[in-house]
């Protein structure tokens, strides 16, 4: 099953702190969603490192294109 949803978290964000994610996470999961999760552990609430802007981009385009299709 393809994930509704992708969430993206740092783990030092102080706007949207990851235990807040987790709620958000725990709350589809316990409705029957599907959601896929990534921390972020050494980032904020901006990626900054280039291998977490990278990961965090093949996410969401993998995520796209299980969404949408490869010929979407």
């Amino acid at each position: 099953m393809n994930p509704d949803i992708k969430i993206l978290q740092g783990g030092k964000d102080t706007v949207v702190p990851p235990e807040q994610s987790q709620l958000i996470v725990d709350a589809i999961r316990a409705n029957h969603g599907c959601v896929n999760y990534v921390l972020f552990p050494d980032e904020g609430h901006v990626f900054h490192k280039a291998e977490s802007i990278k990961k965090s981009l093949d996410e969401e385009l993998a995520w796209y294109v299980n969404l949408l299709g490869e010929s979407a």
